[in-house]
């Protein structure tokens, strides 16, 4: 062990009998401006691996499209107002991503909305506290053409759980829409392929037909 004096925090490197990457980590003793530094020569010090960077987001064109249109249509919602900001939007995350869907859709006409399945921390009782969602339910219920239409976003290594694929079955059976998408591309791709085959909106008839039919099983 070596012994040695340091003022305001800089230790004289002359007083050091090693290389600096020599000395491992270190116990302090302060005592008014002075302050006694103790290295232990056990173990050296090893560099700490560098993360590998993200590369830079490079936003799509779909996105700054949307971005556009909710401009102009906030414009002509507000022409007295000349403080009119245009949005700033991402998909390269699951909040990203979630919004960027439900201002697509509400745009368009449709109903959408988050569903919050995680719940939230309650500090006061110092545990998680779930919401009363039903386990597996999508993250964003929304309401295309009359038709249930549920979205739930992946992002990165986040995959589908057993619980929400046994929702996905349940919901394709009663008739509505469960799709996962990991990017707004990936949505508008998928959202455009089953918006194709449901451009009229079901009548009563066809409802009570099916609904009797999910009744026989």
């Amino acid at each position: 062990m070596e012994k040695l004096e340091r003022y305001n925090g800089f230790t004289d490197p002359s007083n050091m009998k090693q290389p600096l990457d020599y000395y491992a980590g270190y116990d302090c003793i302060r005592k008014g401006k002075y302050e006694t530094v103790i290295y232990s020569p056990l173990t050296t010090c090893k560099p700490k691996p560098q993360k590998k960077r993200k590369p830079p987001y490079k936003k799509p064109s779909s996105i700054k499209q949307l971005e556009l249109d909710l401009y102009q249509a906030k414009r002509l919602k507000h022409p007295n107002n000349p403080a009119v900001l245009k949005p700033n939007l991402r998909d390269d995350s699951a909040n990203g991503l979630t919004d960027c869907i439900c201002k697509y859709l509400n745009f368009k006409g449709f109903f959408a909305a988050r569903i919050n399945t995680m719940g939230n921390y309650n500090h006061k009782l110092k545990k998680w506290v779930y919401s009363g969602a039903k386990r597996g339910m999508a993250d964003i219920n929304a309401v295309v053409y009359g038709r249930s239409f549920s979205i739930e976003i992946k992002i990165g290594k986040d995959k589908p759980r057993p619980d929400q694929l046994k929702v996905k079955a349940e919901v394709e059976a009663a008739g509505g829409v469960y799709i996962f998408v990991t990017s707004f591309d990936d949505f508008l791709k998928q959202f455009n392929e089953v918006a194709n085959n449901y451009s009229e909106v079901p009548n009563s008839s066809e409802i009570n037909t099916r609904n009797s039919e999910l009744m026989k099983h």
